[in-house]
C-alpha cells in the first residue's frame, strides 16, 4: 500500500490505516498478515492475495463498497486512485463545474473492478455520473457485476469499447450516446507496457519505476501496442474529432511525459499548418465551422 508525501492533502490514506482495528472488523485480514514481536501488524504487499484482501476490506469500511476481484486481474491500490479523484475535484472547482447539476465523466478502460467510477460516484455523494468503457469481455462482465452489486447502475454505465484499434473514444461514443451528450472530463490509467516488444517480458515505456507492491493484472490491462505513449497519442487525436464533447482530458501520471508532449506538439503544429493553408485560401470559415 503506497503511502507517501505526494498524497493529495484530502486523501484519507495519507496516514496508514490502523491495521489492528481493521483486523478486529475484518478477521479475514488476519490470514494474510503477521504480528511482530512489538505487536505491530505487518502485511506483505508483494503478495497479491494480501493486496486483494486489504483492498476489499478498505473499500467496504471506508466507502461502503462491496467488490469482487477476479484473481487474474489488476488489484487497484486505493491511495493512488483517491489521489486521481481528488485531482479531478480540484479541476472541477477551477473549471466551475456546477455541483448542483450532475457532473459527467468517462473512465477509459475501467477494468474488472470498475474502481474509478465506483469511487467517483461514492466520493461525490452520487452527484457524478460515469460512463465506464472496457474492451476485454470478461472484465466487462465483472465491471457490470460490481456496479450492480453496489446498486449504482443508475449512476454508472458500463459499455464495451470498440476493439479494432482505430480510436479510443470516437467510435464508442457514437454507439452509446447521441451527438448532444457532453462530458466534463475523461480519465484513464493507460496500459504502460509495450505489447509489440519481442522481449520475453513486456517493456515499460518511459522511466517508470518498478512498483513496490505485488504485480497484478492481465496482459490486456497492462500492455498495448506502443505502450502509454501511443495510447495517449491516440487520445489526443480523438480529441480533435470530439472537440467540445469532452471538456477536460486527463490521464494518470506518466513517466513518458516528454514523449507525449512531443506528440502533442506535433498535432498542434499540424493544426497550425492547416490553419495557415486555409487562411491563405480564404477558407478560414470552413475550419471554424
Amino acid at each position: 500500500m503506497s503511502v507517501n508525501g505526494q498524497m493529495h492533502p484530502r486523501n484519507r490514506y495519507r496516514e496508514k490505516p490502523d491495521f489492528q482495528e481493521l483486523i478486529k472488523q475484518f478477521p479475514e485480514l488476519a490470514q494474510v498478515s503477521v504480528v511482530d514481536l512489538n505487536g505491530r501488524v505487518r502485511l506483505d504487499y508483494k503478495n497479491a492475495q494480501t493486496l486483494q484482501t486489504l483492498t476489499k476490506c478498505l473499500l467496504l469500511k471506508d466507502f461502503g463498497l462491496t467488490l469482487e476481484l477476479p484473481p487474474d486481474k489488476l488489484v487497484p491500490t486505493l491511495p493512488l486512485r483517491m489521489n486521481y479523484i481528488h485531482w479531478l475535484e480540484d479541476i472541477g472547482r477551477a473549471a466551475g463545474w456546477n455541483e448542483n447539476d450532475p457532473v459527467r465523466g468517462i473512465d477509459i478502460g475501467c477494468g474488472a473492478s470498475c474502481i474509478y467510477p465506483l469511487l467517483a460516484v461514492v466520493q461525490s455523494e452520487r452527484r457524478w455520473h460515469m460512463l465506464a468503457i472496457e474492451k476485454t469481455p470478461d472484465s466487462l462482465v465483472s465491471a457490470k457485476a460490481n456496479v450492480d452489486r453496489n446498486n449504482l447502475e443508475n449512476h454508472i454505465r458500463v459499455v464495451p469499447q470498440v476493439s479494432d484499434g482505430s480510436s479510443i473514444l470516437v467510435d464508442v461514443l457514437k454507439t452509446v450516446s447521441d451527438g448532444d451528450e457532453r462530458f466534463h472530463f475523461s480519465m484513464c490509467n493507460p496500459p504502460f507496457f509495450d505489447s509489440s516488444s519481442t522481449a520475453e517480458l513486456p517493456n515499460r515505456t518511459g522511466k517508470r519505476r518498478e512498483p513496490p507492491n505485488a504485480s497484478t493484472g492481465s496482459g490486456e490491462e497492462l500492455s498495448t501496442d506502443g505502450g502509454e505513449v501511443q495510447f495517449i497519442g491516440q487520445m489526443i487525436r480523438d480529441s480533435l474529432q470530439l472537440k467540445d464533447r469532452i471538456s477536460v482530458y486527463t490521464t494518470m501520471e506518466m513517466s513518458s511525459i516528454d514523449a507525449v508532449y512531443e506528440c502533442l506538439s506535433g498535432v498542434l503544429q499540424s493544426i497550425a499548418i492547416e490553419l495557415h493553408t486555409l487562411t491563405k485560401d480564404d477558407k478560414l470559415g470552413e475550419l471554424m465551422s
